[in-house]
């Protein structure tokens, strides 16, 4: 039971590219975006982070909030459809790198004051989830696969 995982980090990735285009920073400044559920859902921003700021006092315009709202989980949907087309061949990359994101903060752990989304047995979870699911949730590793 304990070796098995849901990967969500493609959808996580994709949320976390769209809103640092949107916010005119590196993907590497969005932190704490959660994916709940399974694939295709939309990311939960409650806890994100642009540059250590939270989501909304960042990205706090009308145009924004309805983007967010209405254009973020559009872009998310089509976004593999838009890089095949664009590229003329599959999202493969994107998904070795989630792939690879998801090993590594396995083993690694993740960075101090951050979390990431991958589906984990819900069993003794702190968020009510049912018992007896893989379900994608906010998780810290500490690494060693752990």
């Amino acid at each position: 039971k304990e070796n098995f995982f849901g990967l969500t980090r493609l959808d996580q990735n994709r949320a976390i590219g769209q809103l640092a285009d949107r916010a005119g920073a590196g993907a590497g400044d969005v932190q704490n975006v959660a994916i709940w559920g399974a694939l295709g859902c939309r990311p939960d921003l409650d806890r994100c982070t642009v540059k250590g700021k939270p989501l909304l006092s960042v990205l706090h315009r009308e145009e924004d909030k309805r983007w967010l709202e209405q254009g973020l989980p559009t872009e998310m949907a089509s976004r593999g459809a838009n890089i095949n087309k664009a590229r003329k061949a599959s999202s493969a990359m994107s998904a070795a790198r989630a792939i690879t994101g998801h090993i590594w903060d396995l083993h690694c752990g993740t960075r101090a004051g951050e979390f990431t989304s991958m589906g984990v047995w819900s069993d003794g979870n702190e968020y009510g989830i049912a018992e007896g699911l893989i379900f994608s949730m906010p998780v810290v590793c500490s690494g060693r696969g752990r």
